[in-house]
C-alpha cells in the first residue's frame, strides 16, 4: 500500500513516521529544501524535493499508484486544490486533505467530495480527541512503555463480565 505525503511539516513528518512503523511505502514531497533535506535524514522513504502543484513532480513521487494522497501542508487552500487535481489526474482512491479554518466545514465547501477530497483532518478537532482519549485512558490509568519497542502496558478497569478476565494473553488473543 503506497502512500504520498505532501508537506513535511511537524505533522507531515509524524504522519509518514507512524506508516513507516507500520511497514507502508511511503512518498514524501516537499518543496523546501531544509525541510526535503531534514525528512530525507530521518525518514526511511522517498523525498521528493519539488513543488507539489507540478504534475511531473506527482508523477515522480507515484502518485499514479497510491492508494492514498494525503496533502498536510500548512495552507488549507494548497491542500484542497492539490486533492482536487490529483483527483482529476490520477486515480488514487482516497484524497485526504489537512484543513484548518472551521469557515470552510461551514460553509458546506467539503460536503459531497468537493474538489475530489475523500477525508479532511482538522488538527483542532484531532487535539481535541486526542487530549479527551488521554482523560478517558490515559489520565485514569499508568501506563508502561517498553525501551526499545512499540508495545505498552496499561491498566484499565474491564467488567467482570468481559471475555478476557481470567486469561493470559496468549488466551485473550
Amino acid at each position: 500500500m503506497t502512500f504520498v505525503i505532501v508537506g513535511a511539516g511537524a505533522v507531515g513528518l509524524e504522519v509518514a513516521r507512524q506508516l513507516i512503523e507500520e511497514k507502508r511505502n511511503v512518498v514524501v514531497v516537499e518543496r523546501n529544501v531544509a525541510k526535503a533535506r531534514y525528512a530525507s535524514s530521518t525518514l526511511d522513504c522517498m523525498v521528493v524535493n519539488d513543488e507539489s502543484t507540478n504534475l511531473e513532480t506527482l508523477r515522480k513521487a507515484g502518485v499514479k499508484k497510491a492508494e492514498y494522497f494525503i496533502s498536510l501542508t500548512e495552507s488549507d487552500e494548497m491542500n484542497m486544490i492539490l486533492c482536487g487535481l490529483v483527483a482529476r489526474e490520477f486515480n488514487v482512491p482516497y484524497r485526504i486533505a489537512r484543513i484548518s479554518k472551521f469557515d470552510y466545514t461551514a460553509a458546506g465547501v467539503l460536503d459531497n467530495n468537493f474538489l475530489g477530497i475523500d477525508f479532511v483532518v482538522n488538527p483542532t478537532v484531532e487535539a481535541g480527541r486526542s487530549i479527551l482519549r488521554t482523560i478517558q485512558h490515559g489520565a485514569l490509568s499508568d501506563i508502561m512503555f517498553f525501551q526499545r519497542s512499540t508495545v505498552q502496558m496499561r491498566d484499565l478497569p474491564v467488567g467482570e463480565s468481559a471475555l478476557f478476565v481470567g486469561r493470559t494473553l496468549a488466551e485473550a488473543r
